[in-house]
């Protein structure tokens, strides 16, 4: 059964609570710290692998917030710099009817029903939109649907996908596998997603009662959440199993190799949080979309005076970046390109400099702002050069080289002589014979998707 979408089966994830057991070496990377990985541009490999990326799907929103605070992550959540969001008590007219845009036209037969997800937990899907959606300003043509009761927009597939960059009408616990009467289901119109969630229950809470509630996105960037049913407060929903949230968020991902290893660090650099609000029936939150220097595609509509915004919705600092042709006020998804080509530092944010920087005379202006925790982690070319050639670096690949000399030199040993004591030990501890165990809950894919 695809559920509306193309007869594959390597196109679903599947989040996984149970404990599983693994054919990799026992140890599990710290939530939301950096942790080595394959590329993941062309997917992401099996996620029983340790190295996973990231480690842990779900955790108590606390752990979430103080994990970020120690690996440095950003995290902010200035409501009204890339949306203003309006939270409506009287949101009825906001929620869409899909029954009757099914049976009527111009939407008519268009409603589809995924019956995967109707009929699963913890599980999502993609789907392609017949537009392209801009989401903080990036351009996004893939949503993955979760059962979670949330969508994820990210351009990478991991494990961990409802940390960030979500769009969140009501993350949580939700179970649609016990349940005949659930369905998630979507409409395509060419010019708003919408995608519902229909009497869907929360695992072990079936006696609270059903939930319905929808998300839409315009093509305009407009992002809107309407709330039909909904039995309890919201701040009542225990996030022990699942995070429950509501809202939106995005993120950048630096790279980086350390010793061959290539090293991928994801940074959450906004959030809107609305968890909060006093989400009933019959609700609805609007997020409008404000002005973002990512959409700006010359370097004269990119650093002009807009009069028309106002300081309070929206601060951006937009800079042009010539190396790039890109404008950016430095935390987008592209982040590690502006750092690459130092455009944090020759960026453009006079008018007068732009017809300069056509010419070929790059008399940039020096941005002083502080970009630490990302900088560390793409050195300039002079850095490396250094680097290459200090003692410190030298002894540290002749000691790396030689402790796999070693490591080869006594797997050899105790391979040849089973007898001794590294032979058997080698036995007792073979690749074979690990053992893995691992908590909490789990979002897991099959393959690459939306790449």
């Amino acid at each position: 059964d695809t559920g509306g979408l193309p007869a594959t089966n390597d196109r679903h994830l599947r989040y996984r609570r149970e404990a599983a057991s693994a054919t990799a070496a026992a140890g599990v990377p710290a939530a939301a710290a950096p942790v080595d990985t394959p590329d993941l541009q062309r997917g992401y490999k099996n996620p029983l692998d340790t190295d996973d990326f990231p480690g842990k799907v779900d955790i108590d929103e606390n752990k979430f917030r103080k994990n970020y605070k120690d690996q440095n992550y950003s995290m902010h959540n200035e409501t009204t710099k890339y949306y203003e969001p309006q939270f409506l008590m009287d949101g009825e007219s906001y929620f869409l009817d899909l029954d009757h845009e099914n049976n009527t036209e111009p939407h008519r037969g268009k409603v589809m029903e995924h019956l995967m997800l109707s009929k699963s937990y913890r599980r999502a899907a993609t789907v392609t939109l017949n537009f392209s959606f801009p989401f903080y300003g990036h351009n996004v043509e893939n949503i993955t649907i979760a059962t979670g009761g949330f969508l994820y927009t990210g351009d990478y597939v991991h494990s961990w996908l409802a940390a960030t960059q979500y769009i969140a009408p009501l993350m949580a616990n939700f179970d649609t596998s016990t349940n005949h009467n659930a369905k998630i289901r979507y409409l395509d119109t060419g010019e708003t997603f919408v995608v519902e969630w229909k009497d869907v229950y929360l695992q072990e809470r079936e006696d609270k009662g059903p939930f319905t509630f929808q998300v839409h996105l315009n093509k305009s960037g407009d992002i809107m959440f309407a709330y039909d049913k909904i039995p309890l407060a919201i701040q009542t929903i225990k996030d022990e199993e699942h995070p429950v949230k509501v809202g939106l968020s995005d993120a950048y991902i630096i790279d980086r190799t350390i010793f061959f290893v290539k090293r991928k660090t994801i940074y959450e650099y906004h959030r809107v949080n609305m968890k909060y609000e006093n989400i009933t029936d019959h609700t609805a939150i609007v997020f409008r979309a404000l002005f973002t220097c990512n959409k700006q595609t010359n370097c004269s509509a990119c650093v002009s005076e807009r009069p028309e915004l106002n300081e309070k919705h929206n601060n951006l600092d937009c800079g042009w970046c010539a190396a790039l042709n890109r404008c950016s006020d430095g935390m987008d998804r592209k982040r590690q390109d502006w750092l690459n080509k130092n455009c944090d530092k020759n960026r453009i944010t006079q008018i007068e400099k732009c017809d300069a920087s056509l010419s070929g005379d790059h008399d940039y202006v020096v941005d002083d702002k502080s970009q630490q925790e990302a900088r560390s982690a793409v050195p300039d070319s002079s850095d490396k050069k250094r680097a290459a050639i200090s003692p410190g670096s030298i002894a540290a690949i002749v000691f790396f080289i030689l402790l796999i000399l070693l490591a080869f030199g006594w797997t050899g040993y105790a391979y040849f002589f089973p007898h001794s004591a590294s032979g058997q030990f080698l036995i007792r501890n073979r690749p074979g014979a690990w053992r893995w165990r691992m908590g909490g809950t789990r979002y897991t894919a099959a393959s690459s998707i939306h790449m």
